[in-house]
């Protein structure tokens, strides 16, 4: 993904869609993402 505003309708076709890979796909493989009502953080999209 090269530009912003390409990941925003992209991200919303792949909600709309219900396309978990399409979705993922959106993100870098070292995505780190913090979650404050769960498990607290991922490290990457491997875990």
């Amino acid at each position: 993904m090269k530009e912003i505003e390409e990941f925003f309708p992209s991200y919303k076709e792949a909600v709309w869609q219900k396309d978990a890979a399409a979705l993922l796909s959106l993100y870098s493989k070292e995505l780190v993402a913090f979650d404050m009502w769960d498990q607290g953080f991922f490290g990457s999209l491997k875990e």
